[in-house]
């Protein structure tokens, strides 16, 4: 019997229904039980807020979490007492990442991008949202373009949501994708059986990686557009939004049961 890997983005992946995130942490409960299945979350979300929703918004208990874009790994138990795991931090290093830097790189742009709350941010991550309304893209490009170089020590990923952007610079070439792909075979777990799901920019590097994918219906339009390049048999486009959309998909991909 296989074992399927579940990767979850959180936020309008999982949530926005809550009946059919119910619904869908039921059957994956029944199936972890049964060992056919692993749920993992891979989310922009500081690993508190993770925590806060498996207590109050009904997520389903993961089996393993990648925390702040693929910057934090977390094995259970869970609890305000985890530490991320120190191994993938030490590889983290590697890449001479300076938050003090991005920070001075940027420093001009205060007016038009604001920091994100201090629990965003991290010795390997900084996050930013742009105020700007009318020119996201523009601000985007500038930032991409003041962290090129050197070339590999520094990383732009964006995810919108609604009309609000949000900038994350990492190390190198760190992100959900490589922190997925790193922690699979550091538990060895078989990747071909892997699916994803997710809906924004910054879930794109698990596409990227070669997994089997969920799009959920509420999709951002650019990432339906990104992911026109992929071959067709790679990922499945959902017509459901949110949960519902990781149920229809998930059903595509004859995950057992949730085709009933």
């Amino acid at each position: 019997m296989q074992t399927w890997n579940l990767v979850f983005d959180i936020d309008f992946t999982l949530t926005g229904d809550l009946p059919s995130l119910r619904k869908l942490g039921q059957k994956l409960q029944r199936l972890q039980q049964g060992g056919q299945v692993r749920v993992m979350f891979c989310t922009g979300r500081p690993y508190p807020d993770v925590l806060h929703g498996l207590k109050h918004e009904e997520l389903p208990q993961p089996d393993a979490i990648i925390a702040q874009t693929g910057v934090e790994l977390y094995l259970p138990p869970f609890g305000s007492f985890s530490t991320p795991l120190l191994d993938w931090q030490l590889q983290l290093e590697k890449f001479g990442f300076s938050a003090e830097e991005v920070h001075q790189r940027l420093i001009d742009l205060n007016d038009v991008i604001s920091l994100e709350a201090a629990n965003c941010q991290t010795p390997y991550k900084v996050s930013y949202a742009i105020m700007d309304p009318k020119q996201p893209l523009e601000w985007l490009a500038e930032i991409s373009r003041r962290m090129m170089e050197p070339v590999g020590r520094y990383q732009v990923i964006c995810a919108a949501f609604g009309e609000s952007y949000y900038v994350d610079i990492l190390p190198g070439m760190v992100n959900k994708g490589k922190a997925l792909r790193y922690l699979l075979e550091l538990l060895k777990w078989q990747e071909a059986n892997t699916i994803v799901a997710g809906d924004s920019g910054n879930d794109q590097s698990m596409f990227d990686e070669g997994f089997k994918g969920i799009l959920v219906g509420n999709a951002r339009p650019e990432v339906k557009e990104y992911l026109q390049k992929f071959p067709a048999k790679q990922f499945y486009q959902a017509q459901q939004n949110y949960a519902k959309g990781v149920l229809e998909g998930l059903a595509h991909w004859q995950v057992s049961t949730f085709d009933n």
